[in-house]
Order: C-alpha cells, then sequence, then structure tokens
C-alpha cells in the first residue's frame, strides 16, 4: 500500500508536464503479453479489470479495486482449452460482473463460449456453451481481427447504457430463412428474444447483415441490406418476439452498400447509421460515406449527409502536395454528451505481395485520419486531420474495423496493438491518441511522415479535436519518458474510457533501452 501511495504522489508531483492528461495512478509492472488477446475493463464501482485471453494458458485476471490496489492474479482455464482460431467477441459488464464472449474452431465448427467471471474476486462464476456452427468446408475459413476474409459467424453488441446485449449467428450452410439469427440478453444473461431472418414477404428473404445496436431490453435494431436492391433496412426484433420487422430507409440506392455501423443518440433519442457505398456507374471507383438519423418510433429520417471532408482535403494537398488527395474510408461514429456528433475517417491503402511460390499476401498501409464534427442536425461544424501512416503486415483492415473493436479483445498480432488510433470524448473536449515517433510532429511541415513498422521508438500523443486549426497541436500522453532510447506506449483499441468518472484506463508499455514492461494505468482528461 505504500508502494502505491508513492507512486500516486510522485504521478500527481509531475502533473505540470501533462497538459491534456491528468495521470490518476500506475499499477505495478509486469510482463508484456505478447500473444492472445487483451483488454482493460473499468467497472461502474470504480474497479478495474485487465484480462489477457493467452493461446495456451488460459484467462489472466488482474483486479484493481476502486482505490487501484491490485489483487492476486486469478488464471482461468476454461474448457475450450487450447485456443487455434480464436477471437474474444466481448468483453463488457454486466451487472457487477465481467462477462467474456468468445468463439473458437472445434474440430472445425465455429463455437461461441460465454464466460461471466466475478467482478469482487476475479474468479469464474459461470462458463457455457451457446451456440455450435457446422464444420467449416474446405474453401471457408473465420473472419478474425487480423483477416477479415472468410465468414462472420458471430458477432456481439452491447448496450453502453443499460446491462443489456445481443449475439448475432450466420450460419452458412442453412436455407434462407434459418441462415441469420439474433438473440437478445438482458441484465440476468436471459433470452428476452430471438428471431431469425425468416421474414413472411420473399422481398427481404436475402439480407446482408452489417451491424446491430442493443436499445436496453426493449429492442435490437439490424442495419441491412437488401442483396438484389441495394437498400438499407432497418430490422427490428421487439421483446419476446419471435419475427423481424422491416423498415426501408430512403438513402440513395444507385450505389451498392458496401457496410453501415449504427449508434443510439441517447439525446435526440435517434438511431444513427453511418454508411458506406460504393457507386454502382460503369468505368468508375467511386465511394460515398453518408449519415443519417431515425426516429425508432415513427421511422422517419432526417435528411441524408454525404459526408464531405473538403476542408481535410485542402490542408492535406496543402501538406503533402496537390496530388494528394484525402479519401478516407469511414472507421467509426462518436455520439458526444450534447448530442453531437464525430465521424471517423482514415486513409488505407492495400499492398499486395507475392512469395516465390505464387502465394499471395495482403498488407494494409494505415495513413491519414479525418474527423468531422456535426451538430445535432447534421450541420458540420469543424474538421480535423491527424497525419499518420503506419504498416500492418499480412492484415486486410476494412471499412469500419475500429468501431467493430468496440468491446472486443485486443489481438496480439506482431505488436500491431500499438497502431490504428483511438478517440475519447471527455466533457470538456475530444482527444485523438496514437503511437507515433516524435519526429513525424517536427518533420510534418516539410510534408514528411515516416511509415511506422516497428514501434520501438514510438510515444502515445494526444490531439485536442479543438479550435480552428485543421491540423491540432499534440503532446506525449504520459510525457517524456527520460533517456534518448525511452518510450512510452499504450494499447490504444484495448483501453476502456469510463465516462461516469471521467477516466481513462490503458495498458501502457515502458521501453527503458532493451527492458520493456507494461502497467495499467489510470488517466483523467482535461
Amino acid at each position: 500500500m505504500k508502494v502505491l501511495i508513492f507512486l500516486c504522489l510522485l504521478i500527481c508531483m509531475q502533473s505540470p508536464l501533462f497538459a491534456q492528461f491528468k495521470p490518476i495512478a500506475e499499477s505495478t509492472e509486469f510482463e508484456e503479453p505478447d500473444e492472445g488477446f487483451t483488454r482493460v475493463l473499468q467497472l461502474k464501482n470504480g474497479c478495474t479489470m485487465f484480462f489477457h485471453v493467452t493461446i495456451k494458458s488460459g484467462i489472466s485476471v488482474r483486479l484493481f479495486d476502486e482505490k487501484y490496489k491490485g489483487k492476486p492474479v486469478r488464471n482461468i482455464q476454461p474448457s475450450f482449452g487450447k485456443l487455434k482460431k480464436a477471437r474474444v467477441d466481448g468483453i463488457f459488464e454486466i451487472n457487477g460482473d465481467a462477462t467474456l464472449l468468445v468463439s473458437e474452431l472445434e474440430g472445425k465448427s465455429p463455437v461461441l463460449y460465454r464466460l461471466i467471471i466475478d467482478g469482487a474476486t476475479g474468479k469464474l462464476k459461470k462458463e457455457e456453451k451457446l451456440a455450435e456452427l457446422e464444420k467449416l468446408g474446405f474453401m471457408r475459413k473465420r473472419v478474425t481481427l487480423t483477416s477479415n476474409w472468410g465468414v462472420p459467424d458471430f458477432k456481439v453488441a452491447k448496450d453502453p447504457h443499460s446491462d443489456n446485449y445481443a449475439v448475432f449467428i450466420y450460419r452458412a450452410s442453412e436455407s434462407a430463412s434459418k441462415r441469420m439469427e439474433v438473440i437478445h440478453y438482458g441484465a440476468d444473461h436471459s433470452e428476452l428474444s430471438r428471431a431469425y431472418f425468416s421474414i413472411l414477404n420473399d422481398k427481404y428473404k436475402h439480407l446482408t447483415f452489417f451491424d446491430m445496436a442493443v436499445l436496453g431490453s426493449d429492442k435490437v435494431i439490424v442495419l441491412a441490406s437488401v442483396n438484389d436492391e441495394g437498400k438499407y433496412v432497418f430490422a427490428s426484433l421487439e421483446k419476446g418476439r419471435y419475427i423481424f420487422s422491416i423498415e426501408e430507409l430512403n438513402i440513395p440506392v444507385n450505389r451498392d452498400p458496401v457496410s453501415g455501423i449504427l449508434k443510439y443518440n441517447q439525446v435526440t433519442k435517434k438511431m444513427m447509421a453511418l454508411v458506406y457505398q460504393k457507386t454502382t456507374e460503369k468505368r468508375t471507383n467511386k465511394y460515398y460515406t453518408s449519415l443519417t438519423a431515425v426516429d425508432l418510433n415513427s421511422y422517419k429520417m432526417d435528411d441524408v449527409v454525404k459526408i464531405q471532408a473538403a476542408t481535410i482535403d485542402q490542408k492535406s494537398k496543402e501538406i503533402f502536395g496537390k496530388k494528394n488527395d484525402f479519401e478516407g474510408i469511414p472507421q467509426n461514429i462518436c455520439i458526444n454528451a450534447d448530442g453531437s456528433c464525430s465521424v471517423m475517417l482514415e486513409q488505407i491503402e492495400y499492398i499486395e505481395t507475392r512469395s516465390s511460390s505464387g502465394s499471395v499476401r495482403l498488407h494494409s498501409m494505415l495513413g491519414n485520419v479525418g474527423v468531422i464534427h456535426f451538430d445535432q442536425r447534421g450541420k458540420q461544424l469543424s474538421s480535423y486531420l491527424i497525419p499518420k501512416r503506419q504498416y500492418i503486415p499480412g492484415s486486410w483492415l476494412p471499412s469500419f474495423y475500429v468501431a467493430s473493436r468496440g468491446t472486443a479483445g485486443q489481438e496480439l498480432f506482431w505488436a500491431d496493438q500499438y497502431k490504428s488510433f483511438g478517440y475519447i470524448s471527455a466533457p470538456d473536449r475530444n482527444y485523438l491518441l496514437l503511437n507515433d515517433i516524435d519526429e513525424n510532429g517536427k518533420h510534418l511541415k516539410k510534408g514528411k511522415v515516416t511509415t511506422i513498422r516497428t514501434v520501438t521508438s514510438c510515444d502515445l500523443f494526444g490531439y485536442p479535436l479543438e479550435g480552428s486549426e485543421v491540423v491540432p497541436s499534440r503532446k506525449m500522453v504520459f510525457g517524456e519518458a527520460g533517456k534518448k532510447n525511452d518510450h512510452d506506449l499504450g494499447v490504444i483499441l484495448g483501453a476502456d474510457y469510463l465516462t461516469s468518472l471521467n477516466r481513462y484506463a490503458a495498458l501502457k508499455l515502458e521501453i527503458r533501452g532493451r527492458r520493456k514492461r507494461v502497467k495499467v494505468v489510470w488517466l483523467q482528461p482535461s
């Protein structure tokens, strides 16, 4: 306890170095996880849990009380044993405990497990198999966080405002009427409703699932498209029902739906839909991102807003040259406390390499990020450009990959958990976070951005998104590490921001020369 108090006092003494984030506390150091999945979860009672779902050794749980004091590490041995082609589809709090939804291949059959871990002790309270699908054929493979080719067998959505959640199940070999299923769960993990996409009207028999949002115990809204017509639809599953109701969205249909996500706006009481489409015009390769809001009582839509990044594009050309257009792919939408929203776009270049044997590998080059703020009515308020360049080998990252990792476990893969970007909607301002080398901030005026391939020379930077400067200034979140070869990074997509306490918790990697150790840290955005 004396050590923890000393650390907190030491952090507070250093606080003038941190203009953006006030340090609160940090755990004792431990060895850096290098395989499996991790996530930090902050509970409503102020406690924090850090999960490491390993490939071979089960689940490691580190529990910290509301005063940041760590309890003995728990090692859980689930029945699924050694992981092969796993995903951690969700880690979130339900009724004071942590709920983990882990999917895996067992004998080539995708299986979804639910584990409930005691929020007070870190012990496993219950484990059960929720679903088991048919075996994958020779030509089929699972979608993972590092490979988006394959069959999206399970998807999990949690209501951020209640203890209700839903599971989407895709059965590729079934008939159209039983291919897709949604199960709605309540705060006690019991089923509130369950339904296949078996619509009485044949018009909606063939749908493509994109996303879903849970509205308490009342209903689940699914965003999908009609395969033959290119239309987006809302499929609503109400509590206690066993069939969906369908409402078409009046979004331009001369484009092919590619993807889309949903976020519920608590202030306006409307469902926000951010969609990504490709033009159907021949000899063109244009894509469009659009935003709209839907009243769920009348299903009346607000005007569809075409996302135009003209200010960001102008700044990109000013810095990097006239040929450097900003063509961002949509990644997420954040609903702010006042009912406004922020849309995040990211430039992605796909690279194909071929080995001497002829095998092909796909890679992703994650480029600049654009953030556009809108008011409640869809009027554009401000735009920001955050330059970066990060190489992700062996991964093909599509639109909305950032949103898809909302409550999922962060896969540890070639240190790529330190790449991409994070976003915080704090009370006074919003922040974008990314790990980068210090030189990229200094050389930006020359139009140069060094590609991040390895992260050993990076630090975590925060960009406050406010004011009129299109490219905001940035500062190191953890301050100067010390010596030349000392650096502090953060696992961004595996972090957790607790709105009620305005507290950000993340796994911090400290590099001190050749020595590497990690800590769980707690920060308060200013």
